[in-house]
Protein backbone atom coordinates (compact mmCIF):
# COMPACT_ATOMS: atom_id res chain seq x y z
CA UNK A 1 0.00 0.00 0.00
CA UNK A 2 1.47 3.26 -0.85
CA UNK A 3 1.12 5.98 1.75
CA UNK A 4 0.94 9.55 0.97
CA UNK A 5 1.46 11.62 3.65
CA UNK A 6 0.54 9.84 6.65
CA UNK A 7 3.29 10.07 8.86
CA UNK A 8 4.95 6.74 10.42
CA UNK A 9 4.50 7.70 14.22
CA UNK A 10 0.40 7.79 13.19
CA UNK A 11 0.49 4.59 11.50
CA UNK A 12 2.31 3.30 14.73
CA UNK A 13 -0.53 4.06 16.80
CA UNK A 14 -3.39 3.25 14.39
CA UNK A 15 -4.35 6.57 14.11
CA UNK A 16 -6.02 6.47 10.41
CA UNK A 17 -9.80 7.58 11.30
CA UNK A 18 -11.00 10.86 10.51
CA UNK A 19 -11.75 12.78 13.71
CA UNK A 20 -13.88 16.25 14.04
CA UNK A 21 -12.84 19.34 14.32
CA UNK A 22 -13.47 21.30 17.29
CA UNK A 23 -11.96 24.56 16.10
CA UNK A 24 -14.40 27.20 14.90
CA UNK A 25 -11.82 29.03 11.98
CA UNK A 26 -9.59 25.95 11.40
CA UNK A 27 -11.06 25.23 8.00
CA UNK A 28 -10.84 28.69 7.23
CA UNK A 29 -6.93 28.53 8.13
CA UNK A 30 -6.72 25.29 6.20
CA UNK A 31 -7.89 26.86 2.99
CA UNK A 32 -5.66 29.68 3.24
CA UNK A 33 -2.32 27.60 3.48
CA UNK A 34 -3.56 25.64 0.46
CA UNK A 35 -4.04 28.94 -1.51
CA UNK A 36 -1.02 29.91 -0.34
CA UNK A 37 0.84 26.32 -1.35
CA UNK A 38 -0.80 26.27 -4.70
CA UNK A 39 0.71 29.94 -5.74
CA UNK A 40 3.98 29.67 -7.93
CA UNK A 41 6.67 31.43 -6.38
CA UNK A 42 9.78 32.63 -7.85
CA UNK A 43 13.01 31.30 -6.63
CA UNK A 44 16.63 33.23 -6.56
CA UNK A 45 19.83 32.35 -7.79
CA UNK A 46 21.60 30.29 -5.41
CA UNK A 47 18.90 28.97 -3.44
CA UNK A 48 17.17 25.45 -3.54
CA UNK A 49 14.20 25.54 -5.25
CA UNK A 50 11.76 24.12 -3.06
CA UNK A 51 9.46 22.54 -5.73
CA UNK A 52 12.17 20.95 -6.95
CA UNK A 53 14.43 19.09 -4.00
CA UNK A 54 16.13 16.29 -3.84
CA UNK A 55 15.20 14.56 -0.17
CA UNK A 56 19.41 15.76 1.11
CA UNK A 57 18.80 19.14 0.21
CA UNK A 58 15.15 18.80 1.50
CA UNK A 59 17.13 17.98 5.09
CA UNK A 60 19.55 20.47 4.94
CA UNK A 61 16.85 23.71 4.17
CA UNK A 62 14.89 21.94 7.24
CA UNK A 63 18.25 22.00 9.03
CA UNK A 64 19.13 25.16 8.34
CA UNK A 65 15.32 26.91 9.17
CA UNK A 66 15.49 25.10 12.82
CA UNK A 67 19.00 26.57 13.81
CA UNK A 68 17.80 29.59 12.73
CA UNK A 69 14.94 29.46 14.32
CA UNK A 70 13.00 29.92 11.46
CA UNK A 71 10.95 27.19 12.48
CA UNK A 72 10.33 25.19 15.84
CA UNK A 73 11.44 21.98 16.44
CA UNK A 74 8.33 20.25 16.21
CA UNK A 75 7.53 22.11 12.81
CA UNK A 76 10.34 21.12 11.40
CA UNK A 77 10.13 16.87 12.33
CA UNK A 78 6.68 17.48 10.84
CA UNK A 79 7.59 18.69 7.81
CA UNK A 80 10.11 16.10 8.17
CA UNK A 81 7.18 13.95 7.39
CA UNK A 82 7.41 14.27 3.81
CA UNK A 83 10.80 12.55 3.61
CA UNK A 84 9.40 10.03 5.90
CA UNK A 85 6.63 8.92 3.48
CA UNK A 86 9.36 9.47 0.33
CA UNK A 87 11.42 6.70 2.56
CA UNK A 88 8.41 4.44 3.62
CA UNK A 89 7.33 4.15 0.28
CA UNK A 90 10.90 3.56 -1.43
CA UNK A 91 11.23 0.68 1.09
CA UNK A 92 7.55 -1.08 -0.06
CA UNK A 93 9.35 -1.22 -3.38
CA UNK A 94 7.32 1.82 -5.16
CA UNK A 95 9.02 4.08 -7.55
CA UNK A 96 9.70 7.16 -6.11
CA UNK A 97 11.42 10.06 -8.11
CA UNK A 98 14.60 11.47 -6.78
CA UNK A 99 13.36 14.91 -6.74
CA UNK A 100 10.62 16.47 -5.54
CA UNK A 101 7.90 19.30 -4.58
CA UNK A 102 8.48 20.23 -0.73
CA UNK A 103 5.55 22.47 -1.19
CA UNK A 104 3.31 20.04 -2.53
CA UNK A 105 4.29 17.38 -0.26
CA UNK A 106 3.39 20.10 2.54
CA UNK A 107 -0.10 20.27 1.76
CA UNK A 108 -1.00 17.05 1.27
CA UNK A 109 0.55 15.99 4.73
CA UNK A 110 -1.69 18.79 5.66
CA UNK A 111 -4.52 17.39 4.20
CA UNK A 112 -3.58 13.67 5.57
CA UNK A 113 -3.15 15.37 8.87
CA UNK A 114 -6.48 16.68 9.19
CA UNK A 115 -7.86 13.28 7.77
CA UNK A 116 -6.46 11.85 11.03
CA UNK A 117 -7.41 14.35 13.20
CA UNK A 118 -3.86 16.01 14.22
CA UNK A 119 -4.71 19.80 13.46
CA UNK A 120 -1.77 20.70 15.90
CA UNK A 121 0.31 19.17 13.12
CA UNK A 122 -1.69 20.42 10.32
CA UNK A 123 -1.44 24.25 12.23
CA UNK A 124 2.26 23.59 11.73
CA UNK A 125 2.36 22.66 8.63
CA UNK A 126 0.40 25.61 7.67
CA UNK A 127 2.95 27.58 9.32
CA UNK A 128 5.73 26.35 7.68
CA UNK A 129 3.99 27.28 4.39
CA UNK A 130 4.50 30.46 5.33
CA UNK A 131 8.04 29.77 5.59
CA UNK A 132 8.63 28.20 2.42
CA UNK A 133 7.00 30.85 0.19
CA UNK A 134 9.55 33.64 2.18
CA UNK A 135 11.90 31.45 1.04
CA UNK A 136 11.41 31.30 -2.21
CA UNK A 137 11.05 35.12 -2.75
CA UNK A 138 13.82 35.98 -0.76
CA UNK A 139 16.67 37.22 -2.35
Amino acid sequence: MKINGIAGSDLAAGRTGAVESGGGDFSRHMAEAKEKAAAPAAVPAGKPDLRNLTADEARQVIADWEKTGTISADEGANLGSALLVRWINQCNGHAVPERFDLIAETGKLIENSKYIGRFDQARALAHTLDVMKAYQQRG
